[in-house]
């Protein structure tokens, strides 16, 4: 299981964003688990849409787990909490975070 955490932000924090993200966020989700494989990713571009980049910066947080059950109590427990801090920083109305949880199936 993937579980996918996407924020989005002004232009204008986007800097912001990654240095709170960087500095300690990350460390403070992943604490404790093993082979979560986190990776961070930006969105470059949305086709049919060549102003998107101007206004809004997108980032991804990718953590896997081995069952969705795990993904579950990772998210009541370390997740929610962040989004509530997210919220607060970066305004709710200049801010937004959506997550999905993907499991990865053969071709």
């Amino acid at each position: 299981m993937i579980y996918n955490c996407t924020f989005m932000v002004d232009e204008d924090q986007a800097e912001s964003l990654l240095r709170w993200l960087r500095g300690g966020t990350v460390s403070r989700l992943t604490e404790g688990l093993t082979d979560s494989n986190p990776r961070l990713s930006t969105l470059v571009e949305v086709p049919g849409d060549p102003d998107f980049a101007s206004h809004a910066r997108s980032f991804a947080l990718q953590i896997e787990f081995r069952t969705i059950e795990d993904a579950h109590a990772w998210g009541d427990a370390r997740l929610m909490p962040l989004i509530a801090d997210y919220t607060a920083k970066f305004g709710i109305e200049r801010a937004a975070i959506f997550t999905t949880i993907l499991e990865e199936i053969e071709l």
